[in-house]
């Protein structure tokens, strides 16, 4: 493998190697709702106008899960991967990466609608930054549990939510709303939604939301702690108790404009499921069976990311 850079030996002194791309591969959903292919394709323009010299290939999804599958076989130290996706299409790039043990970094160039991560930790300066090959180590959170009776993992690059969170995810997903319809979806789950439950700590709980992140904000509105960090081996969890509906209204407005406290700030952590339960890894949704552990950990380090 060459490697490409300059680096300095001398006596115990740590090297700081950076590697250029050989290769791009920008993913996309022909089918979005959003600009996920027109994105790519400027994007490419824009890397080649810049002077970038190696290969760039642009590939389509052609099912829920492709991206996860298609990363497996660009597992290469100078190759980046580009979703240019939301935050549920770029989890499937993360979990491809992480599952498989690759050693490509990963990107996400914004193209959904909430775009949490990358509004979290852009630098601004991604086509810079893929020039000279400047990676950044991220930690994403590590989910274990029971899915249809079998051992289940998953990761999040941004959060993973109980309650609330997903059954609106779950609605927003299956409707698929224009940006005037989501907004009546959203409030009317807000009123008809009860709780879930969930035992921590050996007590039961009923929550309007549990959530675990590493990032600042929320679907664009929600605004989490502004200290949170997505490189210090810590979540933030934030338990917000059953409310009655005035007070779930005040809180959701509440976190919409002054924003949220977390209620620790911890690296793992285990809750248990009564029934069926939903539950949101960044967009994506799934249903974890009825009496099962949940254990969630913060793995620092273990995206390679490009920013």
């Amino acid at each position: 493998m060459s490697i490409h850079g300059l680096f300095i030996l001398g006596p115990r002194r740590s090297i700081l190697i950076r590697m250029k791309f050989r290769s791009v591969l920008v993913i996309y959903n022909p089918n979005s709702t959003g600009r996920s292919r027109a994105n790519a394709t400027e994007f490419k323009e824009q890397l080649l106008n810049a002077g970038f010299t190696g290969e760039i290939k642009l590939i389509s999804t052609r099912y829920a899960g492709h991206a996860e599958k298609l990363v497996a076989d660009y597992a290469n130290k100078e190759t980046l991967i580009v979703s240019s996706s939301g935050d549920g299409g770029y989890n499937e790039v993360v979990n491809g990466v992480i599952q498989e043990g690759s050693p490509a970094a990963v990107a996400v160039l914004p193209s959904g609608n909430a775009n949490d991560h990358h509004t979290a930790n852009t630098t601004g300066e991604l086509i810079g930054n893929i020039l000279i090959g400047k990676t950044t180590r991220l930690e994403a959170l590590k989910v274990e549990a029971s899915v249809d009776e079998s051992y289940w993992q998953r990761y999040a690059h941004s959060y993973v939510g109980f309650g609330l969170t997903p059954k609106v995810g779950k609605i927003l997903t299956d409707k698929r709303p224009n940006a005037l319809t989501e907004k009546w979806y959203v409030l009317k789950h807000v009123f008809d939604f009860k709780h879930v439950t969930l035992i921590k700590d050996g007590d039961r709980h009923r929550y309007d939301n549990f959530i675990c992140a590493v990032i600042t904000r929320m679907s664009k509105v929600v605004k989490l702690d502004e200290y949170a960090s997505s490189d210090d081996g810590l979540m933030e969890v934030y338990e917000t108790k059953h409310l009655s509906l005035l007070e779930a209204v005040r809180t959701f407005y509440r976190a919409a404009t002054s924003g949220i406290r977390n209620d620790s700030r911890v690296h793992a952590l285990t809750v248990t499921t009564v029934k069926p339960t939903l539950v949101q890894l960044d967009g994506e949704v799934f249903t974890i069976d009825a009496d099962t552990d949940v254990v969630i950990t913060c793995q620092k380090g273990i995206l390679r990311t490009v920013l």
